[in-house]
């Protein structure tokens, strides 16, 4: 439910995600992605509060494009913060990559996260996607194994 809160902030043209349609996405995961699920271990219900991944792994060039998603109401928690630091370690780490990447839509005002997170902004594409009878645009940003380390 939470997740169908967000839609107009994710680039999935999707406008409902049901139980079915989120198994059947979760069972779809390939060689090239990487996705987990967060939780607070602490909490006394162990709800799920988010996910993030990994996805497009490119074995030659070594990238990948990044994805989050935090329940709203675990919003500026630091769950986000947390979680991206993780995913950061198991994809220079682990995946041995070398650059990674994240497109985020205008609609959504989380660019200033990922900065924060010290992705370097590469670029605003126009007219990039189409929802509720509006175009909006997205911002590329990415950070390298370098600046990563620089931290």
């Amino acid at each position: 439910d939470w997740r169908n809160q967000t839609m107009q902030t994710l680039r999935s043209n999707n406008l409902t995600a049901k139980g079915d349609s989120q198994r059947k996405w979760v069972e779809s995961f390939g060689p090239t992605e990487a996705y987990y699920f967060i939780y607070d271990s602490d909490l006394p219900t162990k709800e799920l509060l988010g996910y993030c991944g990994l996805d497009k792994i490119h074995p030659v060039h070594n990238t990948a494009e990044i994805s989050l998603l935090i329940r709203p109401d675990c919003l500026k928690s630091g769950y986000g913060r947390e979680t991206i630091r993780q995913l950061l370690k198991i994809g220079f780490g682990m995946f041995n990559l070398k650059c990674i990447f994240g497109e985020i839509i205008d609609s959504s005002p989380s660019w200033e996260f990922w900065a924060k997170q010290r992705f370097v902004l590469e670029g605003q594409l126009r007219m990039r996607f189409f929802k509720d009878s509006v175009y909006y645009g997205s911002k590329v940003g990415s950070i390298t194994r370098n600046e990563w380390r620089d931290k």
